[in-house]
Formats: structure tokens, C-alpha cells, sequence
């Protein structure tokens, strides 16, 4: 006895998208065989009645391979002889009913400019213009057959087909097509389809055999973690019986999309009923075996991944290390550099010191030799305001004076020398006698006294100056402008 279940579920990116689910699952059996059929509409903008393509696909899959089983039932050695003929010819009517499906669909219902607003405008053109319309509901499809005395399998496109044999291991026997890889995939609108069909014929029954769309497999890692998702459905139909395990399977495929790929997930399956005994408890224990191995490979992977990491990190302390030993010693140097250059400026810190001090004693030897060569209480500050005030004297006497006496020689050339001269002699000898009286009081006296002409009054008063001058010369000792000089002569 065989038991046959087929589920599918909405994808929870397509819930969030609010789209709807493109594949489709059917299953079917009878006293004579088992049929389990599961398709995947295309979920590309391009394919916009997938959903549709992926129904038919599974009721003329279905259908086509139950009338199969009656035709060869009439000459079922012939078929053992030659499967790969009859799978052929039975690929070439699934086809032929599939487009004829298409058909009618399209005749009932043409397309429409806004059931197309988000085709790309290639595939648009083709569809309004009649073109290739069938496109429009490409889709895979996996089908497999179990009678009494032989199972096969045909598929086109992606998903797997996973059995379990009757020594408990697993198997995926339709060969793989290596053209489905990622989001690309073979499908039963493309012109070649008949060739890209392939097919698996065995007269070993398999124990379970379990179909699923890419939905599914693309939810798991390895092939191991496929295979164990469908041993773990077979143990729980043969340990809680057929209506647990049908409602746990109903409940999982959710929680599947949404942990996994995202995208909707079908499962169809053939089951033996009842299952042998042993062969539950070597399911048991070959779970128990899976998980734990690959627990074990993913521990395995896990330290790999740290020993990586670890090894990485080494690499960046030896790298650290050479920098770290790089830098201490720049920092030996600068911090050598920076001593030396400390020790040089408290050098020549105490070197400044020094000479400051040198200094000091300097100008307090000057100014204190400056005093006893100096009129008491004379400073040198004053002293150099003195010799200021003489210069301003010399300016305004001496130069004066000059250009005063050209100027009497031109104005009294019918005078002789020996009126001036001596007039000029008697005023320097009269002052020297009273330099000490007021300078104006002592002109006028002067004048008055010697009788002097008139024009010899303004020579007096610069004599004054001069005489004033020498005395002050004297008493400042100084000659030449040049300080600290003594006048000798």
C-alpha cells in the first residue's frame, strides 16, 4: 500500500509582496500506482501567468501519467525493455497537453494592456502581437510514478527528487541539468523542451520518494540537510501515523520560506505503508547519526574558520611586534636626541648666566670710574645732557661769531688792524677778569669803559659767548666732543 500527500505554500517574500504563489503540487494514487507531481512558475515580471502554467503543468502531468500506467500495463515488459522510448513518448504528450492547456487559456482570456504593465517591453510586444505566448506561463515540473513493479521519474527545470531506499539510504536519482544554476533554469515553454526533459526508470521501489521545488532546496545549505529534511518528514509519518505527519508538514513549509530562501515551497511525496519496523528504527538512528555529523561538520567548519582567524591575528602581532620594537627604539633616539639637547640648553643657560653677571660687574666698574673722573655728584646721564647743551652752544656761538668777524673785515677795510685788534683783545682781557658777572651787564660795561665804536658792540656779545663757552669747555674737560677725555695743554 502506498500513501501519497503534496503540499504548497505562499513564499514570505511574496506575502510581503503581496504576489501570488507560482507553484503547484498534486498528488494522486489507486491500487495500481502512486503519482506525486510538483511545479514552479517562473517569478520573473517577464512571466506574468506562471501561476497558471505551473496548475496545468500538474493536472496534465497527473493525468498524462495515469492513463501511462493503464497503456503499459497492457505490455509492461516491453517498457522494462525500453523505458527510456515510452518515457519519451509520454514527456512528448505532457507537452503537447500542456501547450493545449495554454491554449484554451488564452483564447478565453487575451491579454490586456495592464495585465502587461510590467513586462519589459521585448516580451510585451510578443504577447499582444501573438508571439510566443507562451512564455507567458512558463514553469518546471517534476513528476514521479510508483506501481508495484517499477517507479520512474521525469523532470524538467530545477527542485529535487530525493528517495529513500529500502537499506535507508537516500538517493537523488533523475540526473541533474547542469544549464539550472542560480536563477536560471530550464522550462516547459522553451522551444527545445523535449530536449531538455529528463527521465529515471528503476524496478527497485524506493521505501519513500519526496519531490520539492527550488523553494525548498535553496532553503538549505548541503545536500546532506535536504536529504535529512526528508528522512525527518519519513520518521514522523511512521512514528505519529499519517494525519500528524501530513498536518506537521502543512505547518513546516511556512516556517521553511521564511527561515530559508524566501521564495514558495512545494513538497509532494509517495510513502510505503507500513513502514518495516527496523527500518524505523534505522531511520531513527540514521537521524540521530545526520545530526550528529553535521553538527560535527559544523563544528568542523567553525574551528577552521577561528584557526583562520587565529592564524590571522598572529600574523598581525608579528606584525604589531616588529612595529612595536620599529617604534621603541625611534623612541630611544628622539627621547636620546631630546637629553642631549636639554643638557646643551642648561649649558648654555648657565653660560648666559654667567655672562649676565659679567656684564653687571662691567657697568657698575664703569659707571663707578665714570663718578671719580666726574665732578662730584655728576652722572654719566647728566654728563651726556651737558655735552648736548655745548653742541647747541658751539652751534649757536662759535659758527656765529665766525661769519660776524668776515663780515666786520669787509664792512671797515679803511680801518687798521690795530684799532680792532686791540678792542678785541681789551674786551677778552675784560672778561676774563669778570666771567663770573651777568653776560649782558658785562657787554655794556665793557663798551662804556674801552670807548669801543658801535659796530664792535655786536663782536662783544658774541665774545661773551665765546669766552661763556671756554669756560664751560674747561670745566667739563671736554674737547672735541670725545668723553672722558682731559684737556692737558
Amino acid at each position: 500500500m502506498y500513501f501519497d500527500f503534496h503540499f504548497s505554500s505562499q513564499g514570505h517574500n511574496h506575502q510581503k509582496d503581496d504576489k501570488v504563489c507560482q507553484d503547484a503540487s498534486w498528488s494522486y494514487s489507486n491500487d495500481n500506482a502512486s503519482i506525486a507531481v510538483v511545479a514552479d512558475g517562473h517569478g520573473s515580471n517577464n512571466y506574468p501567468r506562471t501561476d497558471r502554467g505551473s496548475r496545468f503543468a500538474v493536472e496534465v502531468a497527473g493525468q498524462a501519467i495515469k492513463e501511462f500506467v493503464e497503456t503499459v500495463a497492457e505490455d509492461e515488459e516491453e517498457f522494462h525493455l525500453d523505458s527510456d522510448k515510452f518515457l519519451l513518448q509520454l514527456e512528448k504528450r505532457i507537452l503537447a497537453k500542456w501547450y493545449e492547456a495554454v491554449e484554451i487559456d488564452l483564447q478565453a482570456n487575451p491579454f490586456a494592456e495592464d495585465e502587461l504593465a510590467l513586462v519589459s517591453d521585448r516580451y510585451k510586444s510578443f504577447y499582444l502581437n501573438g508571439e510566443r505566448q507562451e512564455k507567458a506561463y512558463g514553469t518546471t515540473l517534476i513528476a514521479v510514478c510508483q506501481t508495484k513493479s517499477y517507479w520512474f521519474g521525469i523532470h524538467i527545470g530545477d527542485g529535487k527528487c530525493v528517495c529513500v531506499q529500502p537499506d535507508g539510504t537516500t538517493d537523488e536519482p533523475i540526473p541533474w541539468d547542469e544549464q539550472c544554476q542560480q536563477n536560471i533554469t530550464t522550462s516547459i515553454c522553451d522551444s527545445n523542451a523535449i530536449e531538455e526533459f529528463r527521465h529515471c526508470f528503476s524496478t527497485t521501489i524506493p521505501i519513500a520518494t519526496f519531490i520539492g521545488s527550488d523553494g525548498v532546496d535553496d532553503s538549505y545549505t548541503s545536500i546532506q540537510e535536504l536529504h535529512g529534511l526528508y528522512t525527518s518528514i519519513l520518521t514522523v509519518f511512521a512514528q505519529q501515523g499519517q494525519a500528524i505527519g501530513l498536518k506537521e508538514v502543512e505547518e513546516y513549509l511556512p516556517t521553511i520560506s521564511r527561515k530559508g530562501s524566501g521564495d514558495d515551497v512545494s513538497i509532494s511525496g509517495i510513502i510505503t505503508f507500513p513502514l518495516p519496523s527496523a527500518l524505523v528504527t534505522l531511520m531513527q538512528t540514521q537521524a540521530q547519526l545526520d545530526a550528529i555529523n553535521l553538527e560535527y561538520s559544523r563544528l568542523e567548519q567553525e574551528l577552521r574558520v577561528e584557526k583562520e582567524e587565529l592564524e590571522r591575528f598572529l600574523r598581525e602581532q608579528q606584525k604589531m611586534w616588529a612595529s612595536y620594537h620599529s617604534v621603541s627604539q625611534k623612541v630611544g633616539e628622539q627621547q636620546d636626541r631630546i637629553s642631549s639637547i636639554t643638557q646643551k640648553l642648561d649649558k648654555a643657560f648657565d653660560q648666559r648666566e654667567r655672562i649676565i653677571r659679567e656684564n653687571e660687574r662691567a657697568q657698575q666698574s664703569l659707571k663707578e670710574e665714570w663718578e671719580k673722573s666726574s665732578p662730584k655728584g655728576e652722572t654719566l646721564t647728566k654728563r651726556s645732557h651737558s655735552e648736548h647743551q655745548t653742541h647747541i652752544l658751539l652751534e649757536e656761538t662759535i659758527y656765529p661769531f665766525e661769519e660776524f668777524v668776515e663780515r666786520t673785515k669787509s664792512q671797515n677795510t679803511s680801518n687798521s688792524d690795530n684799532e680792532s685788534v686791540p678792542a678785541i683783545k681789551v674786551v677778552l682781557e675784560q672778561e676774563e677778569r669778570q666771567h663770573s658777572v651777568d653776560d649782558d651787564n658785562d657787554a655794556t660795561q665793557t663798551a662804556e669803559a674801552t670807548n669801543i665804536p658801535s659796530e664792535m658792540a655786536s663782536l662783544n656779545s658774541y665774545s661773551n659767548g665765546l669766552l661763556k663757552l671756554a669756560s664751560i669747555c674747561k670745566k667739563r674737560r671736554f674737547v672735541s666732543g670725545n668723553i672722558g677725555e682731559t684737556d692737558n695743554e
